[in-house]
């Protein structure tokens, strides 16, 4: 039998994300279950840290049939977490509604993510990679204002009147097409 006050005395997330929908938010509540404002998902908010750790030690065979699985299907999950990564990122970046910032493009295999003011290559030169470029603003240690959404031919003349100036380029996104 599971003691009810372990249960209670876990500690909670005080930012989640929602696994259907990619959004990020707040858990203001401060509950043991938080509702998801977008989807309304139910989200287990504990952190399971600590139980896992003493669930793993009582059952050794878990973390072997873990390793196992681990194995098999590693590229895989990595694959997943990576598509979870991205979109989570463009929900922040976005404020929930991922599209392109200059012409509207709604279809998220073309979206980018832009600095505004350039410099990302900078940003990349400084001894981080655009996965633990993805991962800070994940884990909500970079802020996001000096960050849009571009879908790739936006971000191109962006990148070009960047470096040349104004060009006689306009991008119409067709959504009947």
């Amino acid at each position: 039998m599971v003691n009810r006050k372990a249960r209670t005395k876990s500690k909670l997330k005080k930012r989640i994300v929602c696994k259907q929908c990619f959004n990020v938010f707040q858990n203001e509540s401060l509950k043991i279950r938080a509702e998801c404002p977008f989807c309304h998902k139910i989200i287990d908010a504990r952190i399971r840290t600590e139980y896992s750790k003493n669930y793993n030690k009582k059952h050794p065979e878990r973390a072997k049939k873990y390793k196992e699985y681990d194995k098999k299907y590693k590229r895989e999950r990595g694959m997943i977490l990576r598509k979870r990564i991205r979109m989570v990122n463009f929900n922040i970046i976005s404020g929930s509604n991922p599209i392109c910032a200059n012409c509207g493009c709604n279809d998220v295999r073309l979206l980018e993510i832009n600095h505004i003011n350039g410099g990302g290559n900078k940003e990349l030169q400084n001894g981080k990679n655009t996965n633990s470029f993805a991962w800070d603003i994940y884990m909500g240690r970079r802020t996001t204002n000096d960050l849009n959404l571009l879908c790739r031919p936006c971000n191109s003349i962006y990148y070009l009147e960047l470096k040349y100036g104004k060009l006689a380029y306009k991008i119409r996104w067709d959504k009947d097409v």
